[in-house]
């Protein structure tokens, strides 16, 4: 019986010969092509990530950036210790290819460690950049996130440093539970590049929703947060688990548009945006999910739940909150 290359690769990769604590078998699932089905039509982010994630682990294995913010080593220095890094992990390359491969790795590290350089801090923005962030953000302010408009309570609070109550709505969509704290609905400056990782202000920083910004925090690769979904703390039809708000964050954010398979103009630039599984039946890992508008919806009769219901989904506690409706 012929085999897809499908099938193939989930047995050899989970089949009963299989064993993630065996050598071997580890060696012949590392030699296997994963099919393109396999990572679903976001691959581009499932192999993105991991390559940035592997290139991540590859440099600071290279040098620690923590230790030359602490040391202020200089790049003159943060080169000569990669140099001999690289000179005794790659012996058989050429010298010229080795001070290449040393001079980008030190300048990644360098990086990295002014984010972690104790003289380095974050300056509150003055009224004129909050100004000046709002209106590059055009006449319907959103997050660049997500997509979701700021309400007016919203932007007066952030353009003039207000602290005005920001109600929570009296529904609250499950899948993406921006609204169960008020801090979600607010407006903060977002650096696209973290912070604590070298991003400047300027053209580095975004307006960002509360929710999406402690999500996304400084995090950059779907792979920054463990790799299973979410337990649920109480029963929701079929579903037993909900995506890391991470992933939801990272896809709303590279894949940006509406995936109706039969087109849609809504994006995260003229709308508010949200996940919903390829699957319904399946997990809500990054392979199952898909972006979509309210409009094209599949969950449009049961995404929407009274707010204390989706707190008690997503255990997050209920101090000192109002609801208005939405």
């Amino acid at each position: 019986m012929l085999q897809s290359d499908e099938a193939r690769f989930v047995e050899a990769a989970l089949g009963p010969s299989s064993s993630v604590w065996a050598g071997n078998a580890l060696d012949q699932l590392a030699s296997l092509q994963v099919p393109e089905n396999i990572l679903g039509h976001h691959r581009f982010v499932l192999r993105g990530d991991i390559n940035e994630q592997w290139a991540n682990w590859f440099v600071e294995s290279i040098g620690d950036p923590k230790r030359y913010a602490l040391e202020r080593t200089l790049w003159p220095g943060v080169f000569s210790d990669v140099f001999k890094s690289i000179q005794s992990r790659f012996p058989n390359t050429a010298k010229d290819e080795q001070k290449k491969l040393a001079s980008v790795v030190a300048d990644v590290l360098l990086a990295r460690a002014e984010g972690f350089r104790e003289s380095r801090r974050r300056e509150a923005l003055s009224l004129a950049q909050r100004g000046q962030l709002l209106e590059l953000a055009g006449t319907t302010p959103r997050c660049w996130l997500c997509g979701a408009e700021f309400s007016e309570v919203a932007v007066e609070n952030f353009r003039f440093r207000r602290r005005s109550k920001l109600a929570v709505p009296l529904y609250v969509d499950v899948l993406k539970p921006r609204g169960l704290l008020p801090r979600d609905l607010r407006i903060e400056a977002d650096h696209v590049i973290p912070f604590s990782k070298g991003g400047g202000d300027g053209d580095n920083l975004r307006l960002a929703c509360g929710w999406c910004n402690n999500h996304k925090s400084s995090y950059t690769s779907i792979y920054d947060v463990e790799g299973q979904p979410k337990a649920l703390r109480a029963k929701l039809n079929r579903v037993t688990a909900l995506p890391q708000p991470l992933w939801i964050v990272r896809l709303l954010a590279t894949v940006r548009r509406c995936e109706y398979p039969e087109g849609c103009d809504q994006s995260v630039d003229n709308a508010r945006m949200t996940i919903a599984p390829m699957s319904q039946g399946g997990v809500m890992n990054p392979t199952n999910l898909r972006v979509t508008c309210y409009e094209h919806d599949p969950f449009a009769d049961s995404r929407l739940r009274p707010h204390s219901e989706v707190v008690e989904i997503w255990g997050t506690p209920l101090k000192g909150v109002s609801s208005e409706s939405p």
